[in-house]
């Protein structure tokens, strides 16, 4: 499906002026439940000094996730490997986002020298490539003990997607695992009685599920990439676990929770 069609489709369900774009949140506080309600809402405010009253916060802010932080969440870690995204112009039109700016001559150091061995189909798009500008993110994910036994909601405030569980982007179950979020956060909060105990049954539910996507992504691209990066008998071990273990025993696994 199309990313805007999607976000357009979720935009027309929301009343008009619900959607607030160059929004910075700055703090998130709690206030104690008054009347006949029995859990407290949750009062966050932006930089422009906008204060907003709601009944749940739930973080969908990304991997450095200012919810998450306020949670006390531990912060991602790297996996010792990066994504390196550019554009190409194709006569398929196929393209990339760029943002890191290098020299023109680094397109013939990578297409004289450095790849020079790689097929021809390959070094097509680097000759075809704008290298004016680059991106250049390290990969990093949540740790998975910290996904099990870590504060993952409040009464009122919990996290769903790459704030919650980042993970690397091997298996591509990111954004999937974000909508399943979103509908398992949906059902225990209409299932529950009170807003803190729909917030405890989705964590509770998610938790597992979660944990095992982030491990199986990292030990995906763990595999496959330090087969190729390490010599030696390092090497071989590496790539013995990935033909014999990890693809045989390990991947169908994790295939069946996608």
């Amino acid at each position: 499906m199309d990313r805007k069609a999607l976000l357009q489709a979720l935009a027309e369900e929301l009343p008009p002026a619900t959607i607030r774009f160059s929004s910075k949140l700055v703090s998130i506080d709690p206030e104690p439940a008054a009347g006949g309600d029995s859990s407290e809402t949750v009062v966050v405010r932006l930089d422009d000094g906008t204060a907003i009253r709601a009944k749940v916060l739930i973080g969908c802010d990304g991997v450095h996730s200012v919810v998450a932080r306020w949670l006390g969440m531990s912060e991602p870690v790297t996996s010792g490997r990066s994504a390196v995204r550019g554009l190409s112009v194709l006569p398929g039109g196929h393209s990339l986002k760029q943002e890191l700016r290098q020299e023109r001559s680094s397109q013939h150091e990578v297409t004289d020298n450095l790849a020079r061995h790689m097929p021809a189909e390959f070094l097509d798009v680097v000759r075809h490539s704008d290298l004016n500008n680059l991106s250049w993110a390290p990969l990093l994910y949540q740790n998975p003990w910290s996904l099990l036994t870590g504060t993952t909601t409040s009464e009122t405030v919990t996290v769903a997607g790459d704030a919650f569980h980042p993970m690397t982007p091997d298996i591509a179950q990111g954004g999937c695992s974000a909508l399943e979020d979103a509908i398992i956060l949906a059902r225990a909060l209409s299932r529950t009685a009170t807003r803190a105990e729909g917030m405890a049954s989705y964590v509770a539910e998610r938790r597992w599920r979660v944990t095992w996507m982030v491990v199986g992504a990292y030990l995906s691209g763990w595999v496959q990439q330090g087969g190729t990066n390490n010599g030696g008998m390092l090497g071989y071990m590496i790539k013995w676990f990935r033909d014999w273990i990890f693809y045989r025993f390990v991947f169908p696994r994790l295939s069946d929770t996608m």
